[in-house]
């Protein structure tokens, strides 16, 4: 399939910020963060207008590509677990991009606090726990250590920590794009809300007890629907690069063209 990259014999990821775990044919993402908006305009927040929400309509086309028997979504499935109208509404409508024949399920992340009681609330056709175990795989969120099975799992995989890179020509233009973090046995999936600002390698440090913990020696930056594999120390060095105001050759730099300076509103795990 275009944009994809074999890892290993048990991931495959998607550029569209998603991984597919073939052996249990599931499809995993992380960082949803459905209901922002309705969240932050409830509490008295002026925020744009012009910033719709399309996860769920991604979502339906990957789950239309793989056809999983499971949908794992990593973790702050929510931006806040409300008795709010928009945020139920953003609930029910992954559940019909999901479709009948694949099993929706939550691993809960720091976002998503009393969402079970939402769901059996509103009577919603979707399992939650804090953790899940596939396999030889290890799923969960991030913003705190999970209880490892025994054997030890062959990969952990995560969200929380909206994980980005910056890429520059050498020259004069520079972009933040989403990424994956891939490492011998962890993987950090990107957040899949396309509003969700990143923690810029090299800029900004990771969260998560397990993310700290962590080795990691390439990233997968998202660029549209292709896949960019890239030594760790390349994606951190570019970051600097940056920052320090000038490019290799000692002229100086554009601004980067990141999300936030995109009109994204900038969001922390």
């Amino acid at each position: 399939m275009p944009g994809t990259l074999q890892i290993d014999d048990l991931i495959q990821l998607d550029a569209r910020r998603a991984a597919w775990l073939p052996k249990v044919r599931a499809l995993v993402v992380a960082d949803l963060h459905l209901g922002r908006l309705w969240t932050q305009r409830s509490r008295g927040q002026l925020v744009p207008v012009g910033l719709p929400d399309d996860s769920t309509t991604r979502l339906a086309a990957l789950v239309a590509d793989y056809q999983p028997e499971r949908l794992v979504v990593l973790g702050d499935v929510v931006h806040q677990a409300w008795r709010l109208d928009g945020i139920r509404e953003a609930l029910e409508e992954l559940v019909a991009a999901t479709g009948p024949k694949t099993r929706l399920e939550f691993a809960l992340g720091n976002h998503d606090r009393q969402l079970t009681e939402r769901i059996r609330e509103w009577n919603l056709p979707i399992a939650t726990a804090p953790q899940l175990e596939l396999s030889e795989m290890l799923l969960f969120h991030g913003d705190q250590m999970p209880l490892a099975p025994s054997p030890e799992p062959k990969r952990w995989i995560q969200g929380h920590e909206h994980p980005a890179v910056v890429l520059d020509d050498g020259v004069a233009t520079s972009a933040r794009v989403p990424c994956f973090l891939v490492g011998e046995r962890h993987l950090i999936l990107p957040a899949f809300s396309a509003q969700a600002a990143g923690c810029v390698l090299g800029r900004h440090q990771l969260l998560g007890p397990t993310a700290r913990g962590a080795t990691f020696d390439s990233v997968c930056a998202c660029l549209g629907r292709h896949l960019l594999r890239i030594p760790i120390e390349v994606a951190i060095s570019s970051a600097r690069f940056v920052d320090e105001g000038t490019r290799r050759d000692g002229t100086p730099a554009a601004p980067s063209s990141s999300p936030a300076s995109q009109g994204q509103l900038p969001m922390k795990p």
